[in-house]
């Protein structure tokens, strides 16, 4: 399992488990390092999440060395055209000055619903017009439902797809999406192995707009106690066997969880788990954006 750093908690408060707010700049240049001692190399970013750019491009100037991933802004109009062409580059030079570059490795659509919209092919196109100079060596979309991910195969051949999978959702890998992309030689960057801290969660934690998530949530937590496993553990578990996936996108708020997350990702899990059994498809529960709590989008 390759892992990749999701820099979101950077520039925003992020994740239900997140009691203590966006670390300082200080210790997000930490976390950058300690990620980068331990061989993560893929950053994961986004013009929208507040100053992140910023601090990872602060910690590239003193001398730091990853791919980055960036996304574009969220549009979120009906009609598109080609002013929205222009913002869509425009944010793009603006990223690459906050990260000190010339160019990154992937440059994502941020919200895939933008592509179900009249006039979708002026973002395509500008997206492409960006990759043929240079700008970015891979295009593609970040995704939350199978829905998405047709509507924007079928306007764009992305390089990179980035979704969701974790223990309670399955759904991508259900339907043979995952497999298709694999095939047609997508790189595919997996987002969301804790359910952005939920599955981290005992069920007596759990928020009171997400209580249909306690009875699944006690299961798979019984099962992990069966297995000797922590939550992380499971949750890793999980993201560990997925086929095709190139990265798995993980999110910290300090050194600590940092080291946790690595030192389990790098441990075998001897256990034998049908993951299966823990699948279900609420998507109230497995799409953060429908939370009556709203959270940044991914």
């Amino acid at each position: 399992m390759k892992l990749g750093l999701g820099t979101v908690q950077f520039g925003q408060a992020y994740g239900i488990t997140n009691r203590a707010g966006r670390p300082s700049t200080a210790d997000a240049l930490r976390i950058l390092d300690v990620a980068a001692r331990a061989g993560i190399d893929l950053l994961d970013t986004a013009h929208s999440y507040g100053n992140a750019e910023a601090v990872v491009g602060r910690w590239i100037a003193a001398g730091g060395r990853a791919c980055i991933v960036t996304k574009t802004p969220v549009f979120g109009v009906p009609t598109l055209g080609a002013h929205h062409a222009a913002w869509l580059k425009s944010a793009l030079e603006q990223s690459l000055r906050r990260l000190g570059l010339k160019s990154v490795y992937g440059l994502l659509l941020h919200a895939a619903d933008d592509l179900r919209g009249a006039g979708a092919r002026w973002l395509v196109d500008a997206m492409c017009e960006l990759r043929a100079a240079g700008k970015v060596a891979k295009i593609g979309v970040s995704i939350y439902t199978a829905r998405q991910l047709d509507a924007a195969v079928a306007l764009l051949a992305p390089d990179i797809v980035q979704l969701p999978l974790n223990v309670f959702d399955q759904r991508l890998l259900e339907s043979g999406h995952v497999a298709a992309l694999a095939r047609d030689g997508v790189e595919i960057h997996v987002r969301s192995v804790f359910l952005q801290g939920l599955l981290l969660l005992r069920p007596d934690q759990l928020p009171s707009h997400l209580h249909d998530a306690a009875e699944p949530l006690q299961r798979w937590r019984r099962h992990l106690a069966e297995q000797r496993l922590s939550s992380l553990e499971g949750a890793l578990a999980f993201a560990a066997q997925i086929p095709h996936a190139r990265r798995v996108l993980v999110g910290v708020n300090s050194t600590q969880e940092l080291s946790q997350l690595v030192a389990a990702a790098t441990s075998p899990c001897r256990a034998q788990i049908d993951y299966s059994q823990f699948s279900f498809a609420d998507e109230r529960i497995l799409n953060p954006a429908l939370w009556r709590r709203k959270e940044p989008v991914a």
